[in-house]
């Protein structure tokens, strides 16, 4: 599969497009959203692609409750997935089709997906890399070209709980490389995508940093082989075990180390997102010891969204802050004065994702207000579009290509 435009793939520097790593969060001054100007007409030309993840909450609850008894009456009190927590079993969901120029989005069944976007397995995120539609889903990546009426669905027994992936073409600009976000292992993947079956040219785990222990305090190592190795604090190798045996959504978040998040390739470099410590950091495939902090201090840092001029993003997701940065300025927008969180969220803050979806202008999602927010970053002006208590949307992307 071909890329649609023989443009090369644009390496920014890390010094220009991460200046942010100069500034700690706590001296940048924020901007408060609900005294910015509404604009009723904020992005009303743009037709839109929905990333849903689940459509109602109190059955996913529901069914991980279920899932826990069940791994339970299986394996007795010695169930590893069950020690400290649980993974939260993956739902149905959907790419769905929206329209901004509408001022609600409707409920799960109203929703219009495109065909081979209907069904999906715990979607994580949709979006538009040379001329394709790329979608992530909790154990495969599918890649659309509508044009060439072609449908691939990429998986690997080493996916678990993907957020993100991003096509990384040759110099003749085959698109022969993916890189992805492996969630639910708390894994970076550089993938050969040439291949039926993806072969794993690199990898960096932080099961694999040298200090590299779980929240639980359980220690763990993955081999290239997909074998994964648990030690206890004596040094004591106490389980083995393949990856293909894990869980579909990988560890339960407590037996992760970082929980890396996002995975973007910049600069020469990966550069990922840890929700645990509230990082952006480096890395480097292959070296577990190579992390290295470009910022801090957030509060679960869950959507990285970087662009080849010079211009980042990242959300503090529980905080309920998203940091702009342009050309070496950061700007801090800050969500929690808004209105429209029920009484048992009053306390809580949760901004998912920020995508940008023109010039200037970005969506958010925010969970526990149950909206998206479109913000113009230049002029100041935001909207809100309210969604469905039920949906979980993850986030929303302009619709560059007909579905």
């Amino acid at each position: 599969m071909k890329m649609q435009t023989k443009e090369k793939l644009t390496i920014v520097s890390m010094n220009k497009s991460l200046t942010i790593a100069t500034e700690m969060v706590d001296d940048i001054p924020l901007i408060q959203v609900e005294y910015l100007e509404y604009d009723s007409n904020l992005g009303r030309d743009i037709p839109s692609l929905i990333c849903i993840k689940g459509n109602n909450q109190n059955d996913r609850t529901n069914t991980q409750k279920s899932y826990i008894l069940q791994r339970f009456k299986q394996m007795g009190e010695n169930v590893y997935y069950g020690r400290v927590g649980s993974p939260r079993e993956p739902s149905e969901g959907k790419i769905a089709r929206f329209h901004l120029n509408n001022s609600v989005i409707p409920a799960y069944e109203q929703l219009e997906a495109p065909s081979p976007l209907s069904a999906m397995y715990e979607p994580h995120e949709v979006s538009f890399q040379y001329g394709l539609t790329v979608t992530v889903e909790n154990d495969s990546v599918t890649l659309i070209d509508t044009r060439a009426s072609e449908i691939r669905k990429i998986s690997s027994p080493w996916f678990k709980s993907l957020h993100t992936a991003q096509l990384i073409p040759d110099e003749e600009g085959e698109l022969n490389r993916m890189l992805v976000s492996s969630t639910g292992i708390d894994t970076v993947l550089l993938l050969d995508i040439t291949k039926t079956d993806p072969d794993v040219i690199s990898y960096w785990s932080a099961f694999n940093m040298p200090k590299g222990k779980t929240k639980s305090g359980r220690i763990f190592r993955v081999e290239d082989t997909g074998k994964i190795t648990e030690i206890n604090n004596d040094g004591n190798v106490i389980n083995n075990f393949d990856i293909k045996s894990l869980h579909p959504a990988g560890f339960a978040n407590g037996n992760r180390v970082l929980c890396i998040n996002s995975a973007k390739h910049i600069g020469g470099k990966v550069v990922v997102t840890s929700f645990h410590t509230g990082e952006v950091a480096s890395i480097e495939l292959g070296n577990p010891d190579s992390y290295k902090l470009i910022a801090g201090g957030y509060k679960n840092p869950h959507s990285l969204d970087m662009a080849s001029d010079t211009t980042s993003s990242i959300i503090s997701t529980s905080e309920g802050i998203w940091y702009y940065n342009h050309q070496g300025k950061t700007t801090a927008f800050d969500f929690r004065g808004l209105p429209g969180k029920s009484p048992e969220d009053s306390s809580r803050e949760w901004l998912q994702t920020a995508t940008r979806i023109g010039q200037d202008l970005y969506a958010i999602v925010d969970v526990n207000r149950r909206q998206i927010t479109l913000l113009d970053v230049k002029k100041r002006k935001y909207r809100i579009i309210p969604f469905d208590r039920k949906l979980s949307i993850q986030m929303i992307a302009a619709n560059e290509l007909e579905i």
